[in-house]
């Protein structure tokens, strides 16, 4: 791979490995490492977001809320997280991107502060997160497929593929309860929020950061570790 890439590691956090260099990647399982790890190869995606996990950016819309960087641990095992806080009115609260291409795979790393419940979707379909018990729930009938994985400490990353051939923009909606509907907050509580990406796909891949361009992660390559007859699908 002539390109930098992430893995998790052993403490079960994300870590970029430097081109040329072999990806072991950690299992997680309800967000803690099992087992032993395993060689991480991928096909080349592209990050189309810019600044991954600078929110202070024109390209992400935030209506009636304030994101402050650095406030809490982040899945990368550094304090870079960001703290995103709903004001205070019962309404649409709520951060989008703004990137106008190739929108099929959406994920964005999130963590319950004192906030539990967000929508997340598009204009097609919405679906509830449980922040605490680390679930999704249909809002909405559904034209996307939407997963959650636990990447411990709290966090959890939300995918969603959006299977129309309309480039939706993704969608967080902040200050609602169990079943999606808006409520006063007090303008304090909020959610930890990280690592914002797109790729075009149909399925999401490993994390890659981005900062001031969209990034590629390059194919990687196996040599001498047998053909295809060696391995099942």
């Amino acid at each position: 791979r002539n390109s930098a890439a992430t893995r998790i590691n052993k403490d079960g956090l994300i870590e970029t490995v430097a081109s040329g260099v072999s990806r072991l990647n950690y299992p997680l399982i309800d967000g803690k490492v099992v087992g032993c790890p395993s060689h991480l190869l991928e096909t080349q995606r592209i990050n189309s977001i810019t600044h991954s996990n600078d929110f202070s950016q024109s390209i992400y819309g935030k209506i009636n809320l304030t994101i402050t960087a650095n406030q809490g641990i982040s899945p990368d095992g550094t304090q870079n997280a960001n703290l995103l806080v709903p004001n205070s009115s019962v309404g649409n609260r709520y951060l989008s991107n703004s990137v106008g291409s190739n929108l099929k795979i959406n994920t964005v790393f999130l963590k319950k502060k004192e906030l539990r419940y967000v929508n997340v979707g598009n204009a097609a379909s919405v679906v509830v997160v449980d922040l605490e018990n680390g679930t999704i729930s249909s809002n909405s009938v559904s034209t996307n497929n939407f997963t959650i994985e636990n990447y411990g400490n709290g966090w959890y990353r939300v995918s969603c593929y959006n299977t129309s051939s309309i480039n939706y923009q993704i969608q967080v909606f902040f200050g609602v309860d169990g079943s999606g509907s808006n409520i006063a907050t007090n303008g304090t509580d909020g959610v930890y929020i990280y690592g914002f990406e797109i790729q075009n796909g149909s399925y999401p891949t490993s994390y890659i950061p981005s900062n001031g361009s969209a990034t590629t992660r390059s194919a990687e390559t196996a040599n001498g570790a047998g053909d295809a007859s060696t391995f099942n699908d």
